[in-house]
């Protein structure tokens, strides 16, 4: 009895209908649709990381008197006016400097090793310590909370450490807003969009900030834990869809 071989190319002319194997499909169809997904999905991401940094801005003003509590920068300058002044606020200030260094420096070194889920695992710490700081808030130690606070920020400000550039300096208003001038001097409107975008996020961010803080007082931060949560799981979703979690392209996708 005559046994009849498949042909190299019968199988080939196969892969075109898709009957041959899905390995074929998966490499020319399916694998750019996961890239694009996953890449729209980073900068949702970044999106959402940004308006949390204003999220906590805002209520790092409002409740602290005057602090920024995801802005080291502008923190800084608080203290160095405040010690000038001689008021109390540059030990909250100094502090708040401090605490948000050493939740960049011990976040940093939770997750080195985390290859795949590692922005969903920065997103968890930032929200645990959110949580605690809500906590420390609601029973009565003021200082405490600014710390955690503080810490929970430098948490989130790890989310794109191993991204491209434009992903890593999201949640600095004032790089995006240097990035957005730049793109207008040079007249390149299209890459100007980005910059805009990410500080009008952290804008909208802080309005929201402001809002929940006038209309439930400390259990707003409460609602910026709930908020750094959702952003941890809308990671992991991101992260699956990759096969590596290996650094992004150069514009930041």
């Amino acid at each position: 009895m005559r046994t009849r071989s498949r042909s190299p190319s019968s199988c080939s002319s196969r892969h075109e209908r898709g009957g041959c194997s899905v390995e074929a499909r998966t490499g020319t169809l399916t694998m750019p649709i996961v890239q694009a997904l996953s890449q729209r999905g980073l900068l949702r991401l970044a999106f959402a990381a940004t308006a949390l940094a204003g999220f906590a801005d805002a209520l790092g003003f409002l409740a602290f008197g005057g602090l920024f509590l995801a802005s080291p920068d502008a923190n800084s300058i608080v203290a160095a006016v405040a010690l000038a002044d001689g008021g109390r606020i540059a030990l909250h200030a100094g502090g708040a400097v401090l605490a948000l260094l050493a939740g960049v420096v011990l976040t940093s070194l939770m997750t080195g090793r985390s290859t795949r889920f590692r922005r969903s695992l920065v997103l968890l710490v930032a929200g645990l310590l959110l949580s605690c700081g809500f906590f420390l808030l609601y029973a009565g130690p003021t200082y405490g909370a600014i710390l955690l606070i503080a810490a929970a920020m430098g948490a989130a400000h790890c989310v794109f450490e191993r991204d491209a550039e434009p992903l890593r300096d999201t949640l600095l208003p004032s790089v995006q807003a240097v990035r957005l001038g730049e793109a207008l001097a040079a007249g390149r409107l299209r890459e100007a969009r980005r910059p805009l975008s990410f500080w009008f996020a952290f804008v909208v961010g802080g309005m929201l900030g402001a809002g929940a803080w006038y209309l439930a007082g400390r259990w707003a931060l409460a609602l910026a834990a709930g908020l750094a949560f959702c952003a941890a799981i809308g990671a992991q979703q991101i992260e699956r869809l990759r096969s590596n979690d290996g650094p992004s392209n150069p514009n930041g996708a």
